[in-house]
């Protein structure tokens, strides 16, 4: 009959609905009665709902228990309820302090005076916050980013991989006077018990390259202190031509294949480490910043020895312990080998400047010859050493730039970057073999630093530079030089001999652009430095000349 055929047509969907894996809201499930009722144009007989998806009234009031939907009361009170919907691994759960990654749905349940809203949403259907739309888990940190009790509560129940609902009564989520999110704009009532749907994926623990197969665990703890110190700065990694101090120990199937036995200095960059810890060391470890477990899948163990010689099986997945305990700096200035500063270590204050062109710096400095070779330049505490004033070798001054204060560096230089110099200093036979230099900043002043007649100086002697290099044809040179010069006087617009000194440099760098220039841009380029000049000085023929020469030129060039 029809009405034999609703009921079992109603239990048909109420058995399917008991066993669906997704999470199912009561109002999902009377929508469902409802519409088969409605295509049978009948009335829909009482029907037994299983306890996976009832919501009694009495579950939402103050003091509700929740057994009787088979929640779990985590407060022993009624306030934060319950329900595991997938079981979680292990026994480990985070706690106060640690970062949880999550998957989560937030709704309203219903209101303390027992008003239920069916379909566990706010007015238009929507949860008031959700992550099941973001392309990453949502992070928290469970202590400091926790917004009610109640969701720090529940989160605190669970195991890695849990999947549960909880319910939370208004005295554990926002109390009588609600909530309104900034963002969206989205309000939580007075007197709001939630719901809230969460999968909890890990925590203290990142997947760095997003597929599974690159998994960090890191001590959260040692972070929040390098977080919560001024001194720290913003997160910093070693490059990929970096070396790293570090200590670490692989382990596969129990057996320990590869261990450094203590901190050691390992070369970035040149296969000497899985692939995985230099990804982790590059992009993600800090200084400081704890031990580090990492766990990678067999591709990211490629090594220049291999898996067969590392005695790892292919196909079996490892387990790193990995420490940063300082990294080395390494610039090789012009990509050939003929200039390499290492800097030694990280400075303790974080935003020191480099010791950039002229600047003056203390430092302690010795040189000799490559290899262990003889030294020939002894150690000398050098005070108010300009960079790039030509009072050392250029190359060491150079090797400077890339150093701050309160850091030691060593500068090893080729002899063709040094043989320039061989005449000017009268160590300059050595100049003409390999060498290095061992550096030590222990203190700088910017430019800016300097006084007015320290910094004309400065510019008067790349000026001088440059007309030398200009002289040799190397206009590329000359115009570095000249445009170094200007930038030391720059902004000083009130002294006389800075501002003649600007003039020059302007009519300078006019002169080597003259030289250089083969497109349209370039002679736009020289335009701008004479109108430069003939903005301190309005009669000045040469700037004059060489713009009208310029003009000319940029229209041959023009399409």
């Amino acid at each position: 009959s029809a009405p034999t055929t609703a009921v079992l047509l109603m239990s048909w969907i109420v058995s399917i609905s008991s066993f669906n894996n997704e999470f199912l809201s009561q109002g999902v499930f009377i929508r469902r009665l409802q519409l088969a009722s409605k295509s049978l144009h009948l009335q829909a007989p009482p029907v037994r709902v299983p306890e996976r998806i009832l919501y009694s009234r009495k579950l939402f009031l103050r003091g509700g228990s929740g057994n009787e939907a088979g929640y779990v009361d985590l407060t022993g009170d009624g306030g934060v309820l319950k329900m595991i919907i997938k079981h979680g691994v292990g026994d480990e759960r985070p706690s106060k302090g640690d970062d949880v990654f999550t998957r989560f749905n937030a709704t309203i349940a219903s209101l303390d005076n027992g008003e239920i809203i069916y379909n566990g949403t706010l007015v238009g259907g929507q949860p008031f916050d959700s992550s099941l739309r973001d392309e990453v888990p949502r992070a928290f940190n469970l202590g400091t980013d926790v917004s009610n009790k109640g969701w720090a509560i529940a989160l605190a129940s669970m195991r890695r991989g849990e999947r549960a609902a909880f319910l939370v009564r208004s005295d554990y989520a926002y109390g009588e006077s609600g909530r309104t999110f900034a963002g969206t704009g989205t309000t939580i009532p007075p007197n709001a018990t939630l719901r809230y749907e969460i999968e909890l994926l890990q925590w203290n623990e990142v997947d760095l390259l997003g597929d599974g197969k690159l998994l960090i665990k890191y001590d959260v703890h040692a972070l929040r202190r390098m977080q919560h110190d001024p001194m720290t700065g913003p997160p910093r990694h070693p490059s990929e031509s970096d070396e790293a101090i570090v200590s670490y120990e692989g382990r596969c199937g129990g057996k320990v294949f590869l261990s450094s036995d203590g901190f050691r200095t390992v070369p970035l960059g040149r296969g000497l480490l899985p692939a995985g810890l230099e990804y982790v060391l590059t992009h993600f470890a800090v200084k400081g910043g704890g031990r580090y477990t990492v766990t990678m899948a067999p591709e990211y163990l490629a090594q220049s020895a291999g898996h067969e010689a590392l005695g790892v099986p292919h196909g079996v997945p490892a387990e790193f312990d990995l420490e940063l305990k300082d990294w080395n700096e390494v610039h090789d200035r012009f990509l050939d080998g003929s200039l390499v500063v290492t800097g030694l270590g990280q400075t303790a204050d974080p935003y020191a400047a480099l010791c950039k062109d002229s600047g003056a710096v203390n430092a302690t400095i010795m040189g000799q010859g490559a290899n262990g070779g003889p030294v020939f330049f002894p150690t000398q505490r050098l005070s108010d050493l300009v960079v790039g004033n030509r009072d050392i070798p250029e190359a060491v001054e150079i090797g400077i730039s890339f150093l701050r204060p309160g850091q030691r560096g060593v500068i090893a230089v080729k002899k063709s970057r040094t043989e320039e110099d061989a005449g000017r200093f009268p160590y300059g036979e050595h100049l003409g073999r390999d060498s290095v230099w061992s550096v030590e900043i222990h203190s700088a002043k910017r430019p800016y630093q300097l006084s007015v007649d320290e910094r004309v100086k400065a510019a008067k002697i790349r000026k001088d530079w440059g007309n030398e290099l200009f002289n040799l044809g190397r206009y590329e040179d000359a115009l570095g030089k000249y445009e170094q010069g200007f930038q030391v006087v720059r902004y000083n617009k009130d002294h006389e001999d800075a501002v003649k000194t600007r003039l020059i440099l302007h009519l300078n760098k006019a002169a080597c652009l003259q030289k250089l220039a083969h497109r349209e841009e370039d002679w736009r380029a020289l335009v701008d430095e004479c109108n430069a000049a003939l903005a301190i000085r309005s009669s000045c023929v040469k700037a004059i000349f060489r713009r009208g020469q310029a003009y000319m030129a940029a229209a041959a060039c023009a399409p």
